[in-house]
């Protein structure tokens, strides 16, 4: 865990002598927001140096004892209840750093008067450490590997739920978050505009902290377009329940409607059978002949007829 009371006394003992804390825009970059500036002693380095189109980075704190550097997003929030951001950011901080990265949240009109953990509304730590490998959580924040290797982290605030996630760099972004827990942040502002940093110091001249890349999203969604919450596992089984009787009843509503189908193509084909009945056959002219019939008398019946 970071050791806060080593940066406590560093805040409380340097401080009043570091004012007015040097500041400057970060140059435009593709893998950082352009409303960043670079606090204390903070600076861009190009490992390219013949060419300002190379892979570039941010290196926090400078190699001499006490050093402090800050990444700021100078535009400042406002929190409310309907507001959710994200944020990612790549870095990489020495195997020896004990403190680490450091990503606060400080209200407005504190900074740059004052730059100390006390006055930190929230912070979340990267602290490297001697672990064989893995990560562990604190309540403050993650442990990392002290290889000095690069990370990719994603912090996520929604519902008043902050979720962490971390990965190698390279690596997809985790589904499931490392860290996880529930924060009222606007009720912690108290209404005021907050500020987002990235920082870092370091103890002795060894240790430093590196940024290769941040960028941040802040997202105000309607009260109206928030439902109540609703309890997944009760919904999950109210699903499983009436899964079987979704698919009867579909079954039905298909043997319907192919039954129905099928009675009006019989009724079509019986209504052209009997049109081709009646009215298929054309009339044609009869022609009749009239014949003379003679009548024969047999000469039996004249005798007869010559008796009486």
């Amino acid at each position: 865990m970071v050791n806060l009371s080593s940066q406590i006394l560093f805040s409380i003992f340097l401080f009043p002598f570091l004012h007015p804390i040097c500041s400057f825009s970060l140059p435009k970059q593709p893998n950082f927001d352009p409303q960043i500036s670079l606090i204390g002693d903070a600076a861009f380095v190009y490992t390219d140096r013949h060419s300002h189109a190379g892979a570039s980075f941010v290196k926090l704190t400078r190699p001499v004892a006490s050093s402090f550097g800050l990444l700021l997003h100078n535009k400042p929030l406002t929190l409310q209840d309907s507001t959710s951001f994200s944020t990612h950011f790549t870095f990489s901080v020495s195997s020896d750093n004990s403190d680490g990265l450091v990503l606060s949240l400080f209200p407005q009109g504190v900074f740059p008067d004052e730059v100390s953990p006390e006055k930190w509304l929230h912070s979340i730590q990267f602290i490297s450490a001697n672990l064989s490998g893995g990560y562990v959580k604190t309540e403050k924040g993650i442990l990392l590997p002290n290889n000095g290797g690069k990370f990719t982290s994603w912090v996520d605030y929604d519902s008043k739920i902050l979720e962490i996630r971390l990965s190698k760099f390279g690596e997809s972004r985790p589904f499931n978050p490392l860290l996880a827990y529930p924060i009222d942040l606007p009720i912690k502002c108290g209404g005021r505009d907050i500020f987002v940093g990235l920082s870092s110091w370091n103890s002795k001249s060894s240790e430093w902290s590196s940024v290769f890349s941040w960028r941040f999203g802040l997202r105000n969604v309607p009260k109206w377009m928030h439902s109540l919450p609703v309890d997944p596992r009760r919904r999950s089984d109210k699903q499983n329940h009436s899964h079987p009787l979704t698919i009867f009843a579909g079954l039905i509503f298909a043997t319907g409607c192919g039954a129905l189908m099928a009675f009006l193509v019989l009724f079509m084909w019986a209504i052209a059978g009997n049109r081709n009945a009646i009215f298929g056959a054309e009339p044609q002219s009869v022609d009749f002949q009239y014949e003379k019939v003679s009548v024969v008398v047999e000469e039996g019946f004249k005798d007869v007829e010559g008796r009486g």
